[in-house]
């Protein structure tokens, strides 16, 4: 499966390209220092640091060192691991953010804990998000309107294609309810 679904560096080449064309911002989470290269080398401005490597400081290092905007993914993170994180961040610069988020594909509703969204703000006062894993769209709108900054969700064609995070994604029509909600919710939130 991995090995089918891994790109070539002219593959990543031509989605940044693309990205760059529609006006989308393209970053990708790196998982080795090879990687690094391969991302750097095409222009990649913002580093995802996924979950699973919030303990791999000598990566942590080698990206902060690009002095870029870092987001840190803390699904399977204690507050000891994150703290060493930023420390190593904060060495370079201070452009960071965090997102919460449970390493659970599916994640059921109860195992969400989007109260650790204004937790993470206040104990580290920088800007926090929400890595949604539910596989379903009123998840997103529901962080948002609990304090994320900004959200992040997986996204499929269909919900009966094959692959590892399907059942923790949602369709492209409701991404467009998401962001149609955003905007709603966006009125609500700047009402004083």
């Amino acid at each position: 499966y991995w090995k089918k679904t891994e790109f070539t560096q002219k593959q990543w080449k031509e989605l940044k390209d693309h990205s760059n064309k529609k006006k989308i911002l393209f970053f990708s989470s790196a998982f080795s220092f090879k990687a690094v290269d391969v991302l750097n080398k095409i222009g990649n401005k913002i580093w995802k640091i996924a979950s699973g490597e919030v303990t791999n400081l000598p990566l942590i290092e080698k990206i902060a060192s690009l002095k870029q905007p870092i987001i840190v993914f803390t699904g399977m993170s204690n507050y000891k691991e994150i703290d060493q994180t930023i420390k190593i961040i904060k060495k370079y610069h201070n452009k960071y953010s965090l997102a919460q988020c449970t390493s659970l594909y599916p994640c059921p509703a109860e195992k969400l804990r989007l109260n650790l969204i204004n937790d993470l703000k206040k104990k580290y006062n920088c800007s926090v998000g929400f890595s949604d894993h539910s596989g379903n769209f009123l998840t997103s709108v529901i962080a948002r309107a609990m304090g994320a900054d900004f959200v992040e969700t997986h996204v499929v064609f269909d919900k009966d294609f094959i692959g590892f995070d399907t059942s923790s994604s949602i369709t492209f029509s409701e991404l467009q309810k998401i962001s149609n909600s955003f905007d709603y919710l966006e009125k609500i939130l700047n009402n004083k």
